[in-house]
């Protein structure tokens, strides 16, 4: 049974991500995007059963209709409902076209630092790549980033391999840019293992870059015909 607060996402490119709706009096209704960051859209995630997840700025997600319930939403991060944090219902100065989305993440890293996530994509396996350091979160810069650099990514995830998504074809990310110059030779474990500078002065989030990760790679006999 649906209750009060209950929230539900109005899909976009997938399930996991669009525009944030909540019950509440009886009705279904969007959040304002005043305010309104990656901690709330955590707690936002988390109450629908995902690990955590990213804010959607309102201009990436469709335009809602009915009553907005929510403005000012802050949360500390700690909460388990969307209602037990901090929030108003004076929406006088929200309109739909401030209808915030969520992404939430189908899995997460452990946190561990140097940990990495696939975020904003289509599917789970493509998109912004984003490294855990310093304990936050931020993205990757894609000078010089390769193919070889993405392949090495895409192993830590867990997945056989992977090539380069340039930062043209990737939602610009937010926070902090953490990585600049990657380069890996391609035995390494971890994207931190390779070499790096965190001298991004010269980066900007329209430059983050983005992995495509292979679910199933050919073996190498793949073609030859005996």
């Amino acid at each position: 049974m649906i209750e009060a607060g209950d929230l539900r996402i109005i899909k976009g490119h997938a399930a996991n991500q669009g525009r944030l709706e909540i019950k509440y009096k009886g009705e279904w209704g969007t959040v304002c995007d005043n305010q309104f960051e990656n901690v709330d859209a955590k707690v936002a995630c988390r109450q629908l059963s995902y690990c955590s997840g990213l804010m959607l700025p309102a201009h990436k997600v469709d335009d809602g209709i009915g009553t907005i319930w929510l403005n000012h939403v802050n949360c500390s991060g700690s909460e388990g409902n969307l209602l037990n944090c901090n929030y108003n219902h004076d929406i006088s100065p929200c309109r739909h076209y401030q209808d915030v989305g969520v992404h939430c993440f189908l899995n997460c890293s452990t946190g561990d630092e140097g940990g990495l996530r696939i975020t904003d994509g289509v599917t789970e396996n493509q998109g912004r790549l984003e490294t855990y350091y310093k304990g936050e979160w931020g993205t990757v810069c894609d000078n010089q980033f390769q193919n070889v650099d993405a392949e090495v990514a895409c192993r830590q995830l867990g997945y056989c391999s992977g090539q380069m998504i340039p930062a043209v074809r990737i939602n610009d990310g937010q926070g902090t840019i953490w990585l600049n110059d990657v380069n890996c030779f391609g035995s390494e474990s971890e994207l931190l293992n390779c070499t790096y500078t965190i001298d991004t002065s010269n980066c900007h989030h329209s430059e983050d870059v983005g992995i495509h990760c292979f679910l199933i790679c050919s073996t190498e006999d793949e073609g030859i015909i005996q």
